[in-house]
């Protein structure tokens, strides 16, 4: 039963502190939220643990999201008495954050529908990512095991990834965007010439890395 809450409950359950008091669950909540609150409260005092979670209030807009803290409440003798707990709406937040989610998705989806060689890496050459052509049809590999190695880890030709390397560095060092020509083996054992351009990206005013997008000039 509710022993004490805030303002800011009373807004949340929409029922004024003297409907609240000495309530359950149960008598405030849909069924389903109130079952879900209960076996919380079971789960901090029968574990004797804190737990910490996000959960969603639906309303009208579609809902609003908190993130909610439970822990236990002892007694002088150690033994459990309830429970007390604090919820902070998130709704901002993790709207910001599913926005995000799905701009990257589309970005994602926009670059991997590009059939040039599309690929990002730190300012230590490690690859921190690529487009699904750079991946499957140059290394030959899912992006997920290309992600945070160089090229020395699976460009069998030791002095072409050497020269990839070095013209990132040159590329960084100048903090410009430069241009060369290159022929590559494919996955497929196939050759192709390709015109690369790499250029910097920053973060903060740093260089923190490398784009580049390998363009095929075979039949150029």
């Amino acid at each position: 039963r509710y022993v004490e809450i805030n303002r800011f409950f009373e807004e949340a359950c929409g029922l004024p502190r003297e409907q609240i008091i000495g309530k359950i669950d149960l008598d405030i909540w849909p069924l389903e939220l109130a079952l879900v609150y209960m076996a919380d409260d079971q789960e901090v005092m029968t574990g004797k643990k804190q737990i910490n979670k996000e959960e969603r209030v639906a309303d009208k807009t579609g809902g609003i999201w908190f993130n909610t803290f439970k822990t236990p409440v002892f007694d002088q003798e150690g033994n459990i008495i309830g429970t007390t707990g604090i919820s902070r709406d998130i709704t901002e937040s993790t709207r910001l954050e599913n926005e995000l989610i799905e701009q990257r998705t589309f970005l994602k989806s926009l670059i991997d529908a590009i059939p040039d060689l599309i690929f990002y890496k730190d300012i230590n050459g490690a690859y921190l990512g690529c487009n699904h052509a750079f991946a499957h049809k140059f290394i030959g590999q899912t992006e997920e095991e290309i992600v945070g190695r160089t090229d020395l880890d699976f460009i069998k030709d030791v002095g072409l990834a050497r020269f990839f390397m070095e013209k990132d560095i040159e590329m960084l060092a100048s903090g410009e965007s430069r241009m060369n020509e290159e022929t590559i083996t494919l996955a497929d054992s196939s050759i192709m010439e390709v015109e690369t351009v790499k250029t910097p990206f920053y973060k903060g005013g740093t260089v923190a890395g490398i784009i580049g997008v390998s363009r095929d000039i075979t039949k150029r």
